[in-house]
């Protein structure tokens, strides 16, 4: 074997068992203080103290069955999660929670469709905006004040307020419009409603 084969083996074998061990490592900064199930769902929210984040990860038990919540049903499980972490929190405060994909959450993805669909400055022919990127312009849709205050409903009485949708990675259906993406939501801590 050549020295340069025997590096590049000793590379690769480094790599492959650095790279797992750096997986189980951010998922070790994760502390889960919050899980659920549903008929077809699993639920965890967790929070990432070294980034501010809080974390929901909603994964399927059934792949013949989808994970998304009604609006109603968002409010009420953002309810219980900053319930959970209000008991469980050890100090300190967050600036934003992970949504994930916005398939989870049917009544946002059907507002950014029809919204969308009506909107001018949106191509179906092309997929895209008529200007700028198409992130910027989920961004623009899920900012809407609409939009926010349902996650304000359930911050409030906990002292969040949530200010402002961020998404990447929008998914354009067969059809050209955007249906998924990959979000959070901005939040700033402050004194609860009474």
């Amino acid at each position: 074997m050549t020295k340069t084969a025997l590096v590049f083996m000793t590379a690769t074998l480094t790599l492959s068992t650095t790279i797992p061990s750096l997986a189980q490592e951010s998922r070790a900064l994760r502390k889960p203080f919050y899980e659920t199930e549903t008929e077809h769902c699993t639920l965890k929210a967790s929070n990432e103290r070294s980034g501010g984040s809080l974390r929901l990860d909603i994964g399927r038990k059934d792949p013949d069955h989808t994970c998304a919540f009604t609006e109603a049903e968002t409010v009420a499980l953002f309810t219980r999660i900053l319930d959970a972490h209000q008991q469980n929190n050890s100090g300190g405060s967050y600036t934003s929670l992970m949504l994930g994909s916005l398939s989870h959450y049917s009544w946002m993805q059907r507002y950014l469709m029809e919204t969308a669909r009506r909107d001018e400055n949106w191509s179906q022919k092309t997929g895209r905006p008529i200007a700028g990127h198409e992130n910027t312009y989920v961004n623009s849709i899920l900012n809407r004040p609409e939009m926010i205050e349902v996650f304000n409903k359930a911050g409030a009485m906990h002292g969040y307020r949530f200010s402002g949708a961020s998404c990447e990675k929008v998914f354009i259906s067969d059809n050209g419009l955007p249906y998924d993406a990959f979000c959070w939501i901005e939040m700033t801590p402050g004194e609860p409603d009474q």
